[in-house]
C-alpha cells in the first residue's frame, strides 16, 4: 500500500473515533500509519470498515490485523482465482498518485497495463503515461522487503527505552 492509501485509512479511523488516541495524538497516528504501509489496501480497508461498522470502541492494532488477515486470504484468493498478479498495481488495477501543482495536493487514479486494469482504460489515465514500470516495480519490491531480524530488535528496544 502506499502512503496516501495508508492515510486515508488513518483519516478514516479518526473520523469514526473522534475521541481515540489516534485522533488526538499524532505519534499514535503515525504509529499507526507505519503499520499500515506494508498491508494491502483493500484487504486492511475492509478491515477496519467492518470494525467502524461493528465495535463503538477503538480498535487496537492487533484487533485491526486478526480481522485483516481473514480479509487478506479472502483477497488474496480472489486474485488467484482471476489468475493474475502484478508487481506494479497489486493487483488492484490502478494506482494512486500524488502531484503537488501550484501549492494544492492533488491525487489521482491511474490505470494499470496489467488484465486487472483493463476494466479502467476508459475512465483513467495509463500508469506508463507517468511512470517507468521497471522503477514502479523495483520501488514496490524495495518496500515489501523484510528488515533483517537485529534491525527489528533494535527498534523494539528504542521503542521500549532501550532495555
Amino acid at each position: 500500500m502506499n502512503e496516501n492509501e495508508a492515510k486515508a485509512i488513518v483519516t478514516q479511523l479518526s473520523l469514526a473515533y473522534s475521541n481515540s488516541s489516534i485522533a488526538k495524538d499524532k505519534n499514535v497516528a503515525k504509529y499507526y500509519l507505519d503499520k499500515f504501509l506494508n498491508l494491502d489496501y483493500q484487504p486492511l480497508l475492509n478491515a477496519v470498515t467492518m470494525l467502524i461498522d461493528s465495535s463503538k470502541n477503538f480498535p487496537r492494532i492487533s484487533e485491526i490485523m486478526e480481522v485483516y488477515k481473514g480479509e487478506y486470504r479472502k483477497h488474496d484468493g480472489l486474485r488467484d482465482a482471476f489468475g493474475v498478479k502484478c508487481e506494479v498495481c497489486d493487483s488492484k488495477g490502478f494506482i494512486l498518485d500524488r502531484q503537488i501543482k501550484e501549492k494544492k495536493e492533488y491525487i489521482y487514479a491511474l490505470y494499470c497495463s496489467c488484465e486487472l486494469g483493463e476494466k479502467y482504460k476508459n475512465d483513467m489515465d495509463s500508469i506508463e503515461s507517468k511512470f517507468d514500470i521497471k522503477d514502479i516495480i523495483a520501488r514496490r519490491r524495495k518496500q515489501s522487503k523484510v528488515p533483517p531480524r537485529k534491525e527489528v530488535i533494535a527498534k523494539v528496544k528504542a521503542m521500549l527505552g532501550g532495555s
